[in-house]
């Protein structure tokens, strides 16, 4: 398998991108691939633009993926494909019109369809051509292209055999092992001159390299099998129907031959010359994109050890995106590194009010303990002034197993605001929590007591009347 570079700031994930002047290497989890019409990303160290590595180093090798290949045929469009060419050449054998002519015609529209595959799964596009390509564009003549490189190498080899029967062989192994390179530059170039070219071929070959060892053994053992049905099946089928099964059989080793052929250019494309995505790449909106790049960019700050300029990159995203939560929730993060207790109390309060808003009450008491443990000079239980949202947190402290911070949050509500609708509420829950979670029963029938006398009409002055009751009742026993 070929070396694979991986990105400086995260060692496990593979390079998509490269600076040319400081030759940094940038994974996919620091440099979001820009939606189309975006300026393409720099370094953010040396500000130079960056050149795209494509997919090459996130692809697997193509012995891993062995099965994906052998179902690769398996697709509505290349059946119908394999269907309609066996009963055509059952069609034309039965009817006696099979002659040189008429193969020759089905032939190069076999080759078509499978060299389009080539030129596809070599773009990372692994879904096979869709039945009406078979109708459009170029490419019919590639398999008489194909014939006049075969009449070439004979030719070749023919003369090779009149100087010496050793360099006959040396010539023919070679034209065997660099038949397949020479498919895939056919495929790629339509060119029979680049599909014979030696320097050509040895550029594709030395690109792929040793794998491309290994895709010959894969080459072979496929033919063999190709062989090895089609002499089981002449025993076992009817001579009528032979020709149609045989051609279906043998359609489908070819597209899966050419599928591996062309996933194996997408595997070596860096070496190659050209980059391609994988296709399932995920495709994002410019708001996407501008939020994950800032957030990776922060991350690379920080592990260069800029904590300011982290900050500074992820505060100014703030203003463009107040209501992204990922934003908030890296700026908090950073803040938490830092000793500027009044910023992270200031931005902590706004991040809780989105949080809040959002149903995430949960996070917004881990956030509310954070700017507790990291500003214990600058108490952010003061600097929250909306008694709605003091009560709003102390029952996510509450909730998530934090009983006292919660209840030190929702003390003296009433002093704050005696009008507040959510009073009866806060304190019905507050009374139980002393009393489950706490067992400090005074002070809970206290609050539940205050609940049943101020708010005589109310759903929870009946639900604290009945708790008054469970308590007493447990005290008495």
């Amino acid at each position: 398998m070929s070396k694979k570079d991986y990105c400086k700031y995260h060692q496990r994930e593979p390079a998509t991108w490269r600076c040319r002047k400081c030759q940094k290497l940038y994974g996919d989890c620091c440099i979001i691939k820009p939606p189309q019409g975006l300026t393409a990303p720099k370094c953010l160290m040396c500000t130079e633009p960056l050149s795209y590595l494509g997919s090459a180093n996130k692809i697997p090798p193509f012995w891993t993926q062995i099965n994906r290949f052998f179902l690769y045929p398996f697709n509505q469009d290349s059946v119908m494909f394999l269907v309609i060419s066996s009963l055509a050449f059952a069609a034309l054998e039965l009817t006696g019109l099979l002659g040189i002519f008429s193969w020759l015609i089905l032939i190069s529209i076999i080759y078509k369809y499978s060299y389009s595959i080539i030129e596809l799964t070599s773009h990372g596009d692994m879904t096979p051509p869709s039945i009406t390509t078979l109708f459009s564009g170029t490419g019919f003549s590639l398999f008489f292209r194909q014939l006049i490189v075969f009449i070439l190498t004979g030719v070749f080899l023919y003369y090779l055999a009149k100087i010496s029967i050793i360099l006959f062989f040396v010539g023919l192994i070679l034209a065997i092992f660099a038949f397949p390179a020479s498919v895939m530059t056919l495929a790629w170039e339509h060119s029979v001159t680049a599909a014979i070219n030696p320097s050509r071929l040895w550029f594709i070959i030395s690109g792929i390299g040793w794998p491309y060892c290994i895709l010959c053994v894969f080459l072979v053992i496929l033919s063999i099998s190709n062989t090895v049905v089609d002499a089981f099946l002449a025993t076992k089928i009817h001579p009528l129907l032979f020709q149609s099964v045989n051609t279906f059989v043998n359609g489908y080793f070819i597209l899966v031959m050419f599928s591996l052929m062309g996933y194996t250019l997408f595997q070596s494309q860096e070496k190659l010359g050209y980059t391609a995505d994988m296709e399932d790449d995920e495709l994002i909106s410019d708001e996407e994109y501008y939020i994950k790049q800032t957030l990776a960019d922060a991350e690379i700050y920080l592990k260069e050890g800029n904590m300011d300029q982290a900050l500074s990159i992820v505060r100014s995203k703030i203003d463009q995106f107040p209501n992204d939560l990922d934003i908030h929730k890296r700026f908090h993060e950073l803040l938490t590194e830092t000793n500027d207790e009044k910023r992270l109390v200031y931005h902590g309060i706004a991040y809780l009010k989105l949080l809040l808003q959002t149903n995430n009450s949960y996070q917004a008491s881990q956030v509310y303990l954070n700017c507790q443990k990291g500003a214990p000079s600058f108490p952010i239980k003061e600097a929250i002034e909306d008694i709605k949202m003091r009560h709003q947190i102390a029952e996510a402290l509450i909730n998530s197993g934090k009983p006292k911070e919660g209840l030190v949050l929702m003390k003296n509500l009433h002093q704050l605001d005696p009008q507040y609708p959510g009073l009866a509420k806060a304190y019905l829950l507050a009374g139980k929590t002393y009393s489950d979670r706490l067992h400090m029963d005074k002070q809970a029938l206290q609050l539940l007591n205050f609940v049943a006398k101020k708010f005589p009409n109310s759903i929870e002055a009946k639900q604290a009347t009945e708790f008054i009751k469970v308590i007493n009742s447990l005290q008495a026993s």
